[in-house]
């Protein structure tokens, strides 16, 4: 079971897989010795990188070509996987098995970031946003009130969003404060 099943509940929606953390946990079963893992994070890698480019130079999708190859890998790298773990017949399934298992049913959630490319390899943006609420929780314990809790987010929402335009947090403090404040565009 994978952190995210729950979001997989609201199906008007598209979903994607963080890649980074499949490959923390394909570097973990490299150590172990597994040669596939190592074909599945050169693939995922090789990936990201000809997405890149494709974006760089104003793409829009992936050739044909490199999507026939990709998906021949993906299922390549699959079926290694299945040869070399044994399969296990009862509920419980050893971390090789249960990733392996993974990327077999997740694999158009795991692969979207090639196929739709706007959206990103790995979600680190997303959990740097709410990286700064679990600390605040963790050290303080808890806000004293919602309203307060409320205040935290919305700073840190408008912060976060001045940071990703590209302008002047202590500029757009001052503006707001100064009843000057514009919004983005």
């Amino acid at each position: 079971m994978i952190a995210e099943k729950p979001y997989f509940g609201f199906d008007k929606c598209e979903h994607a897989l963080c890649c980074a953390h499949l490959l923390r946990e394909l570097n973990a079963l490299i150590e172990q010795g597994q040669n596939w893992a190592s074909d599945m994070k050169k693939l995922l890698l090789e990936m990201k990188n000809i997405v890149d480019t494709y974006k760089s130079d104003d793409k829009t999708e992936l050739s044909r070509y490199y999507r026939r190859k990709f998906k021949n890998l993906y299922d390549l790298a699959l079926e290694k996987g299945k040869a070399e773990i044994t399969l296990s017949s009862t509920r419980k399934k050893s971390k090789a098995e249960n990733l392996l298992l993974r990327l077999e049913e997740y694999q158009t959630e795991i692969t979207r970031f090639s196929e739709d490319f706007h959206v990103p390899f790995d979600k680190t943006q997303a959990e740097r946003d709410i990286r700064n609420n679990k600390v605040k929780q963790k050290i303080a314990g808890c806000f004293r009130t919602e309203s307060g809790a409320e205040d935290f987010a919305k700073t840190s929402s408008v912060i976060g969003t001045v940071v990703k335009f590209g302008n002047s947090v202590v500029d757009t403090v001052k503006a707001i404060f100064n009843g000057n404040f514009t919004c983005f565009a």
